[in-house]
This record gives C-alpha cells, structure tokens and sequence, in this order.
C-alpha cells in the first residue's frame, strides 16, 4: 500500500487538507494518514477533531510517497521543529514533499526550498529564517512544483492539490487540470470534467 501522512498540527487549516486527502485515499492502492506530535487530538482552526493515526516516530518510511504539511497556526512554535528529521528522510528517500500557507515557512526553515522553485503566503515570511536563501527562486503563484518539493499559498487548496497530484504520479497534467476545473467551477459550469472525474473515481474503487 502506497501511503501518504498528512501533519496535522494543532488549528490546523482544514481546507487545505480535504482536497487533496480526499482525491490520494480514493485511488487503488493508495492510503491517506494523519500524522501529528503525539497521537493526542488535534483541532482544526474550523473546529474539526482529529486523533492522528500516528505520531512523527510511526511513519513507515518503506511506504511513504509523500509528506504533506498542512498548513495552520503552529507552525512558528518551537514544538514544530521536531518535524524537520521527517522532511530531511522523506527528502533522502525521494518521497513527494508537499507544503502550503504556513507550512511554506516551517519548509523554509529546514533549507529544503533553498535549492528548488517554491511560493509562500508571501517572501517576507520565508525569509524570517537565517537558513533560507532561496529567494531567487520564489514565485508568487498559488502552486509550485518542482521535481518532489510541491508549495502554496494558503489561498490556494486547490491549486496544491493538483500540483500534488501530479508530483505523486496519480494524474497527468492534462488530468489534474481537469480535476481542478471541476472542483473550481462545479458540475454546472464543469460538466465534463467533473462527470470524467466520478467515473474515474468510480473506476478506481471497482465500481464501474
């Protein structure tokens, strides 16, 4: 089984998180985890609960295609460091990297976007940390992809999501793009995309 954790901090952004959660655990073969500091609960800034699947020390590495931090309001706290050793041995391993609000200037603090195109909520806040000197290489778009590194403002759940997508290898541009139309302008104003998206899905799950 193909595993993606998602590190879910406390007041985490929920809507950042569904999208992209809910497209990775509706593939064959693929599975989503909730990954935070302790197995404690967390709650979201919209008030969801979440008891995480594991802690930092229970990711299987052998697993793993991809670490997603969620961005939220912890991600300036000291405790948030201990998040850094997983980014370095998902880097190492070659597993998807994704960061988007916040978690863009945790991302930065660990020297991981100092040699990879990246965005952000917005330059100024990744460059807070002494480590980060990468400013030649930010964007300001909503999503940015480069190789494994996958970044985003926090405007922009969308737009992480499919870049995401892409950088796992679960859609191709072309797909991804259509799944992003259908979930920006809905089924009345996206009617093809999104109906070649259920049917997908429905394919997937051995529903067809």
């Amino acid at each position: 089984m193909n595993e993606v954790y998602f590190i879910l901090l406390n007041q985490f952004a929920d809507w950042e998180f569904a999208p992209l959660a809910c497209a990775v655990n509706q593939f064959s073969g693929w599975t989503v985890k909730t990954v935070s500091l302790s197995r404690n609960p967390v709650r979201s800034i919209g008030g969801l609960t979440v008891t995480p699947d594991c802690d930092i020390g229970g990711i299987d590495w052998h697993a793993c295609k991809g670490l997603i931090l969620i961005g939220g309001y912890a991600w300036r706290t000291p405790e948030a460091r201990s998040v850094a050793p997983a980014v370095a041995t998902a880097l190492k391993d070659g597993a998807v990297v994704g960061a988007i609000c916040d978690a863009t200037t945790f991302l930065a603090s660990t020297g991981a976007l100092n040699n990879a195109a990246h965005t952000g909520n917005m330059i100024s806040d990744l460059k807070l940390s002494a480590n980060y000197t990468g400013e030649h290489l930010y964007k300001p778009e909503q999503a940015v992809r480069d190789g494994n590194i996958v970044t985003a403002n926090g405007c922009a759940p969308l737009e992480f999501a499919k870049e995401t997508l892409i950088a796992l290898g679960l859609l191709n541009e072309n797909e991804a793009g259509r799944w992003r139309n259908a979930f920006k302008n809905g089924l009345y104003e996206a009617t093809a995309d999104a109906m070649w998206w259920f049917e997908k899905i429905k394919q997937e799950n051995g529903k067809a």
